[in-house]
């Protein structure tokens, strides 16, 4: 029933959708009931897949969903 996270990253995808203004990583893992590090894991994976992006705001790092044509 393993489906190498696609679900959780879907999930990902959706949130972010719905955040345009970017979120947090914390945020984002309370959201999806996971570990701030389980969440990470994901994110790692969907940002070198060119489908996320992060921008860092002082100490925090928001997450976005890469633009149609958006560079990384």
């Amino acid at each position: 029933m393993d489906d190498n996270g696609e679900s959780v990253k879907n999930r990902i995808v959706e949130l972010l959708k719905e955040q345009p203004e970017g979120i947090t990583i914390t945020e984002l893992a309370h959201l999806l009931g996971l570990h701030r590090q389980t969440a990470t894991k994901y994110l790692f994976e969907l940002k070198g897949a060119h489908v996320i992006r992060t921008r860092a705001v002082g100490p925090a790092r928001l997450l976005y969903l890469n633009g149609e044509g958006e560079q990384q």
